[in-house]
């Protein structure tokens, strides 16, 4: 079969799509004021995959050591730190991780090491493709191991470098039945070549953008659901949330109890120390709560100073016991600011789901009777409604 395109030429299409991807993720990078994790390692693997194309293409016009070491240094140290990119976004990254750039100037130096002493094109397409494909498949493994159902980008991006493997080894098999020739020979196997760098960039750049668009997604999510300052989830989530918790409750016949709580003189932390010392005081005391809930629990800031924890499959005797601990943890907590220490204390109102209970908002009225007991009765004190 003749081919109509040089080879060559074939590999400038590959540069110019590299470049305008690697330009498009850099352009993303700065606009963005939190880009998503692995970003700048996926658009620094691009920019490095790229320029191993362009070692390609200086091949037989450029030094030895450029085209066949540096290139194949670039390529496969690309591919790596696109690996590692993929473990910061989805938050399996570990410090061993940089052990694999070294991988690529190791490759580039076998890959030169080979050409100097006469190794067959073949021989050094395996050791390519063994290199090319165990990063691929690290790749994969990353992106698909506990990948969340709804994660499109996640899921295309490690089906990509399983369809990349494929075509590296397809392109050995090929080789084996074609004599001679060269990177730049218009053969079958060249041809697979150029098709998996062109899919690996070219496909790469689209998988990383739809994960970074799913990822800025779940930032407005998580923004829209949960409290700027202390991170646990505000009125609107929690009430959505707290409805199917109830309907849950009923249905199963399980227990289920609500807890109010009210920092006692939280204006006056405000007016003696500035509304700084205040933020200071509610997230440290939405942690303290937090620290102490199950992961089912749900724990949320409903006012000023006011927090809602519910409590499924709790009675109201326990409910109360955790209330008493929760207040007690809270008179404790050691804050200092601006070499000040502050002292800070809660009222509770705690309540039980009972079958009578057909809204929500009779539940919450009668545990804001009981935080209003509480306030009454001298502050700093759990009571039950």
């Amino acid at each position: 079969m003749t081919f109509i395109l040089d080879p060559r030429t074939v590999v400038l299409m590959g540069i110019f799509i590299g470049a305008i991807a690697s330009m498009a993720l850099h352009v993303l990078l700065v606009s963005v004021n939190r880009p998503s994790p692995g970003l700048r390692w996926w658009s620094a693997g691009l920019y490095l995959m790229t320029s191993g194309m362009v070692g390609f293409v200086l091949r037989d016009l450029a030094p030895d050591w450029i085209t066949y070491g540096l290139s194949t240094a670039a390529l496969l140290g690309g591919h790596a730190a696109i690996w590692i990119g993929l473990r910061r976004y989805t938050a399996t990254q570990g410090p061993r991780d940089l052990l694999l750039l070294p991988v690529g100037p190791l490759a580039g130096l076998l890959t030169l090491w080979m050409f100097y002493a006469g190794a067959s094109y073949l021989a050094r397409v395996v050791v390519f493709s063994l290199f090319f494909s165990g990063i691929s498949l690290l790749c994969a493994a990353t992106c698909l191991k506990v990948c969340p159902s709804g994660s499109i980008g996640r899921k295309t991006c490690g089906h990509l470098h399983l369809v990349m493997i494929a075509i590296s080894l397809l392109r050995v098999v090929l080789l084996m039945g074609e004599s001679g020739g060269g990177l730049l020979t218009a053969q079958w196997s060249n041809l697979a070549v150029f098709a998996l760098t062109l899919a690996a960039i070219l496909c790469s750049s689209f998988c990383f953008l739809l994960m970074n668009s799913e990822w800025l997604l779940q930032q407005l999510e998580h923004a829209a659901s949960h409290d700027d300052l202390t991170g646990i989830l505000n009125r609107r989530a929690f009430l959505a949330q707290a409805l199917h918790r109830l309907e849950e409750a009923r249905r199963l016949n399980v227990p289920l109890s609500l807890v109010m709580l009210d920092i006692d003189h939280f204006k006056q932390i405000n007016d003696s120390h500035g509304h700084q010392a205040g933020d200071m005081a509610l997230k440290k005391i939405a942690q303290t709560i937090l620290e102490a809930t199950r992961n089912y629990d749900l724990v949320a800031r409903v006012g000023g100073e006011e927090f809602m924890v519910l409590l499924p499959h709790t009675d109201l005797d326990s409910a109360r016991a955790w209330s008493e601990r929760i207040r007690q943890l809270i008179g404790q907590l050691s804050l200092q600011y601006a070499g000040q220490h502050l002292s800070v204390a809660a009222s509770f109102g705690v309540t039980q789901f009972v079958r009578e209970d057909s809204r929500l908002d009779m539940l919450m009225s009668r545990a804001d009777r009981a935080l209003y007991v509480a306030k009454e009765s001298g502050r700093n004190r759990v009571c039950v409604g």
